[in-house]
């Protein structure tokens, strides 16, 4: 009894015990798992019996359509009132608009079945009466709905939609109307699934408010103004694969996807010089001239088929993160421009010749193949940190120490789901290689 008294005493002197409802609130947001907002609330008498008044849940898979007397398996009552709570007051919601077949087969186990609210598309109408929940800023429909959405359009207007995806069965033509004008602005990013829509896009059909859109597998040539000036982040998509001309992507489009496919030249000054980041097709191998690339691009990503030959000033020296993601060998000097301080070659093999990599790069990331050829002593010692994938994990490597006679003393660790790691000096990156073939 006597240490029990002194345990209690010692809680209520403790100033973290203390703490306001408004900073335990502070803490607990700070906590990425419901597993560890509950292991908190358990720290102390006080803090359990008063979290009422601090305690909320992460709401992602508290679903609204999912009562807590539905599932059978629901043990933790005693924070019912909580994850209730929690899922009341949830403020980003999805909505899927389905038939009847779909919506009576929803497995709410299901990762694509995580939606709040469902709407039966055939008993719409003429959607007058309908009314978008207020927290819902998600809407899907499904891969069966194929009408035409200007039935929706007061409901959207009066909504706080930011997210529109039609699923892979709408084929309606768009035509000035279909994706209301009436949209509200807080829409900003509609996506189109497949297959490709049969009309071409026209001036005015995509909404002014949108400033992020993924055309998905729309498969026709884009004319001057199809896409608004409010847009800031365009993907292609699966299906484009028309020539791109100066006057096709607006000013406004800071980071630029080629899709799937495309192909095509990119001709000097094409590509407007507000694009910062810049994402090249799985398919694209064209040769590229100097201003191919606008200056201002900072981030650029070369796809796994591309293998032309760079020469010095293709890059413009604005990049700073650098990907070369497929099997590219002709990496010569000043190839990869001065100001460069992440570069990923990932498949990369081939001798690496001195001088390749600038003084700039502070990481750099590769694949044990890498070591077939190449040496660890090839690597900058600017290179601050080196990323190593293997097995489809990630490894850091860091240099810690010399150790005299040429030995670099190296700290390898592992990413957040293994924390592996440890020790190594530069002879264990020499056989590297044999030692994973022998391992496995």
């Amino acid at each position: 009894m006597i240490n029990n008294n002194n345990n209690n005493n010692n809680n209520n002197n403790n100033l973290f015990i203390k703490l306001p409802h408004i900073l335990l609130t502070k803490i607990i947001n700070n906590l990425e798992d419901n597993i560890d907002r509950i292991c908190f609330s358990l720290i102390c008498r006080r803090f359990y019996f008063e979290r009422d008044h601090y305690l909320l849940f992460q709401s992602s898979y508290l679903l609204k359509s999912v009562s807590l007397n539905d599932l059978k398996d629901f043990k933790l009552n005693s924070f019912r009132k909580q994850i209730e709570y929690s899922r009341d007051s949830k403020a980003d919601c999805s909505l899927l608009f389905g038939n009847r077949e779909e919506l009576d087969n929803l497995n709410i186990g299901n990762l694509f079945d995580l939606n709040d609210y469902f709407l039966n598309y055939d008993e719409l109408g003429t959607a007058n009466n309908l009314i978008i929940p207020k927290s819902v800023t998600n809407i899907y429909f499904s891969d069966s709905f194929n009408r035409r959405i200007d039935i929706l359009a007061k409901a959207l207007a009066q909504s706080n939609v930011t997210y529109i995806c039609f699923g892979d069965d709408y084929n309606q033509p768009i035509e000035p109307g279909t994706i209301p004008e009436s949209l509200p602005a807080s829409v900003r990013t509609v996506s189109f699934s497949r297959p490709p829509t049969p009309a071409a896009l026209s001036e005015g059909d995509i909404p002014d408010t949108i400033t992020s859109l993924n055309l998905g597998y729309y498969g026709q040539p884009l004319e001057p103004g199809v896409i608004p000036s409010s847009v800031k982040e365009l993907n292609l998509g699966n299906f484009y694969h028309y020539p791109i001309k100066s006057d096709h992507i607006p000013e406004s489009v800071e980071s630029l996807e080629l899709g799937e496919i495309y192909n095509n030249t990119i001709e000097p000054n094409t590509l407007p010089k507000s694009i910062k980041t810049l994402g090249f097709s799985y398919n694209f191998n064209k040769k590229l001239e100097p201003s191919s690339i606008p200056d201002g691009v900072e981030s650029l990503r070369f796809n796994y088929c591309f293998n032309e030959n760079l020469t010095p000033g293709i890059i413009p020296p604005t990049v700073k993160e650098l990907i070369f993601k497929g099997e590219y060998y002709d990496l010569s000097e000043s190839v990869v421009p001065s100001g460069v301080k992440s570069l990923e070659i990932p498949n990369f093999v081939h001798k690496l010749q001195p001088n390749v990599i600038p003084d700039t790069v502070e990481v750099l990331t590769i694949s044990m193949d890498f070591f077939k050829n190449n040496s660890i002593d090839i690597i900058s010692d600017s290179v601050k940190t080196i990323r190593l994938i293997c097995d489809y994990q990630f490894y850091d490597i860091k240099r810690v120490a010399h150790n005299g006679g040429g030995n670099l003393q190296y700290l390898i660790l592992g990413d957040s789901t293994t924390i592996q790691g440890g020790f190594v000096n530069s002879s264990f990156f020499h056989n590297i290689y044999k030692y994973i073939n022998i391992k496995d």
